[in-house]
């Protein structure tokens, strides 16, 4: 039975609602009468003594629900590293990016001094911030097109800000009640993939799993 200075965490304990499961990381709190799960301190600290035999034993027993979200936080770190390198390796100082951080085009004025370090950026608005690499899209170049058309303000918004973060060149605008989005790009076939993507729903669920995972 751990004290209760253990108990306490910088964030928020998990509560384990698991009957079914005798999981390693189940720690039972007699006095406020619930389980908490100590899966994230646990696996810390074996990756912090690189002991990866007994991370890998770890992640056997413990619930699906915690193997999956570790599962697909390795997606992301994967993800994220692929994206990073396609940026670094194409973008030059003072070219204009999108930045899906700040959700608008900025300059790239800086790279990292090293791989774990964050790019430097100017925003239209002259503020001079940093984000990792992996946050910034190079805007084609390309002159392929294709029109996207809605009669709603938030669908058109969020059809053009999806359409940055793939890379595509957006320009908006309105004529009386319909609001216009043309999307460049280097193949037409791409362009018109992806908007009937987004028509359907498909963006959006592909954007929740990358941002939350298969169980949202």
């Amino acid at each position: 039975m751990k004290s209760g200075k253990e108990f306490q965490r910088e964030r928020q304990p998990r509560v384990c609602d698991i009957i079914s499961i005798q999981c390693p990381c189940k720690i039972v709190n007699f006095e406020a009468d619930i389980s908490i799960c100590d899966f994230v301190p646990m696996y810390s600290d074996m990756g912090k003594a690189r002991d990866s035999l007994a991370m890998e034993v770890l992640l056997s027993k413990v619930c699906p629900e915690i193997r999956n979200e570790l599962m697909h936080d390795r997606f992301i770190v994967r993800q994220n590293e692929e994206l990073a390198r396609k940026f670094l390796d194409n973008v030059k100082v003072g070219d204009v990016v999108y930045c899906t951080a700040d959700i608008e085009n900025v300059i790239f004025l800086e790279f990292p001094s090293h791989e774990f370090d964050q790019c430097k950026y100017k925003a239209p608005d002259g503020f001079e911030g940093k984000a990792p690499a992996f946050a910034f899209r190079i805007i084609s170049k390309g002159v392929e097109h294709a029109r996207y058309e809605s009669t709603e303000s938030e669908k058109a918004i969020d059809c053009g800000m999806f359409a940055k973060r793939y890379g595509f060149r957006v320009e908006e605008h309105k004529v009386e009640d319909t609001y216009i989005i043309d999307i460049f790009g280097d193949k037409k076939a791409d362009i018109e993939e992806y908007i009937s993507n987004f028509e359907s729903g498909l963006v959006l669920k592909q954007l929740r799993y990358y941002w939350y995972g298969s169980g949202y």
